[in-house]
């Protein structure tokens, strides 16, 4: 809003008004990580838009640590190093600026993810602090899947067709 209207009074009543939102309010009204990530998601575009107006190569070490902190908000933050290094590779001029800025943006974020794995390896036992749980699927959770699925797509017609055919996949299935 400031930058269209170049008045901070507007811009402050644009701030309040959008944060009073009823939206924002019980999305925020909530303790879950999701709000957080996108604070810092919106951080560091704005900070990227600050490095790409004054190419200051300090901005991207706050924006590798905005990057940092999302990621340690949730795992999908990693996304966002990607695409900024992505940016910095395919807009920035010339190859030794591109590794001098792509240092400054993953340098940070990387002993970021780090510490964020080695806290983690010692609190629970492996950095991404997450079990690794496999559900197989059983005979009957496949039985229904496929049954709903089939009454859900096929008419009501094709469905005394469809429970005799089960029958034959259930045999099968059963004997192997």
């Amino acid at each position: 809003i400031f930058r269209l209207t170049h008045c901070w009074g507007v811009s402050m009543v644009g701030a309040a008004l959008f944060a009073c939102t009823d939206i924002i309010l019980e999305t925020y009204a909530w303790l879950m990580s999701e709000p957080l990530f996108v604070f810092f998601w919106l951080i560091c575009f704005l900070v990227y838009d600050l490095y790409a107006r004054s190419g200051r190569k300090r901005w991207l070490i706050v924006l590798g640590i905005s990057c940092g902190l999302a990621y340690m908000t949730r795992y999908v933050g990693v996304s966002l190093l990607v695409c900024f290094t992505l940016i910095v590779l395919l807009f920035e001029p010339g190859w030794r600026s591109r590794i001098i800025s792509l240092v400054c943006l993953v340098l940070p974020q990387a002993v970021m993810i780090g510490g964020w794995a080695i806290r983690n390896t010692l609190l629970v036992g492996n950095p991404a602090n997450r079990s690794f749980l496999v559900h197989l699927i059983t005979a009957e959770r496949a039985d229904h899947a496929i049954r709903t699925f089939c009454e859900w797509l096929l008419p009501a017609g094709f469905q005394q067709i469809l429970t005799g055919s089960m029958l034959v996949y259930q045999m099968t299935f059963y004997f192997l």
